[in-house]
């Protein structure tokens, strides 16, 4: 007899969760969209498919860093054993990104935003830097490219925020 009431009161409650949290750190989609501008580079379609795609690469759990850089700027913390941080804000944790890419070792991912080359060329940049991510960032630019309803799913995902 209280289990309609109980399916109310959970669901009311994943639904707040669920927009706090869209909330604090935004989607996979606004960020992208943020790291453009931030970066300097058109914030076209190819350019927002590859951040989606990248972001789903990487998966991260880290606070506001989606693409697990590990640079300390600020007031940080690890996230994990091989140092990716945890950043304080959305803002704090795109300006780590930026400065990571913009440090001199991922020219070719930069060079390809600026052209707003296709996913799938970015993506084998960032498979050859020393990002990290591998060839697992090529894999997640093709299934965007054969899919936007894939990558549109991708980017409705939250950004992980404190």
């Amino acid at each position: 007899m209280f289990k309609p009431l109980f399916c109310v009161v959970v669901l009311v409650l994943v639904v707040a969760f669920s927009a706090h949290t869209a909330d604090a750190s935004g989607t996979r989609g606004q960020w992208a969209s943020g790291i453009c501008s931030a970066l300097g580079v058109p914030g076209c379609q190819n350019n927002i498919d590859l951040f989606v795609a990248w972001m789903q690469a990487e998966g991260s759990p880290c606070d506001n860093n989606p693409l697990d850089t590990t640079l300390s700027e600020g007031s940080t913390s690890d996230c994990n054993s091989v140092g990716v941080k945890n950043y304080p804000s959305i803002g704090a944790g795109t300006k780590a990104t930026v400065d990571t890419l913009t440090n001199g070792m991922y020219g070719g991912i930069v060079s390809n935003l600026k052209a707003c080359s296709d996913p799938v060329t970015t993506a084998h940049a960032i498979a050859n830097s020393p990002w990290g991510t591998g060839q697992l960032a090529v894999e997640c630019a093709q299934n965007c490219e054969q899919s936007q309803a894939t990558c549109n799913s991708w980017a409705s995902k939250g950004v992980p925020g404190p």
